[in-house]
């Protein structure tokens, strides 16, 4: 960008301007003033040939302009400023809102003891029946919450269902046995209820990697009554809610 301030220009001020590869960069008229611009370095576009003149993220214009003398929004209506200052230059970099997903297993199954379990559901009972489920997060950078739904179905039951990260996800709805199942690494989260009437119930989840295939074991406490839950080939299939960390465009 060329600012070219003509000689007999009076009485104005140069403010949050990018120029760079020009010469000049920046010509003085009489009595002009330069506040908070960025001459002779480079910015740092996106892609200045497209243009993309929005700034990367590790820009020298980020947060270094002045505010007195900023417009309340930028060139594509973004408020001012978004982080600590205001950026030199038409756009602010900013935070964009994290967009919430939604994700059914690819896999699941059940083991009682050394037998696989029916396709039909998803069963869990104390030191007997184990529930597998392999969600694939590959396209998810990193995760600030998610929630694992079930839906109650066949036999209701009650007691407390616990969420674990499995070891591995290298099992398949046909091969899964007591031999390559995966194990228990970490809780991820527990829920106690009484399951019955085809209600969906919500388990929060914390610490959930991500950028990865990954396997959720069911499993319930000592005392608690078996129960079904819908498998991923249902209507009512378990899901994965997950709130992405915001993601800086």
């Amino acid at each position: 960008m060329d600012h070219l301030i003509k000689p007999f220009a009076e009485n104005f001020i140069v403010a949050n301007n990018i120029a760079y590869k020009n010469n000049p960069n920046i010509r003085n008229g009489i009595a002009a003033a330069e506040v908070s611009n960025l001459v002779g370095v480079d910015p740092l576009f996106v892609n200045p040939l497209l243009p993309d003149l929005k700034l990367q993220a590790n820009s020298p214009a980020l947060d270094r302009g002045n505010l007195n003398l900023a417009p309340q929004t930028d060139f594509a209506g973004a408020r001012r400023p978004q982080g600590a200052g205001v950026d030199i230059g038409a756009f602010e970099r900013g935070v964009s809102a994290p967009v919430a997903l939604s994700r059914g297993p690819t896999a699941d199954a059940w083991l009682e003891g050394l037998t696989l379990g029916s396709d039909q559901m998803l069963r869990v009972e104390a030191n007997k029946r184990v529930s597998y489920m392999k969600f694939d997060l590959r396209d998810v950078n990193a995760v600030s919450s998610a929630v694992l739904m079930l839906t109650q179905t066949y036999d209701p039951g009650r007691g407390t269902v616990r969420v674990h990260l499995g070891s591995h996800s290298q099992w398949t709805e046909s091969t899964l046995s007591n031999s390559n199942r995966p194990v228990k690494v970490r809780q991820l989260g527990a829920l106690t209820s009484t399951f019955q009437g085809g209600t969906s119930y919500q388990i929060e989840l914390t610490n959930l990697p991500a950028g990865e295939h990954l396997t959720l074991i069911l499993e319930m406490d000592a005392g608690g009554n078996d129960v079904a839950f819908s498998p991923r080939t249902s209507s009512s299939r378990p899901l994965l809610k997950l709130a992405p960390l915001a993601v800086v465009p």
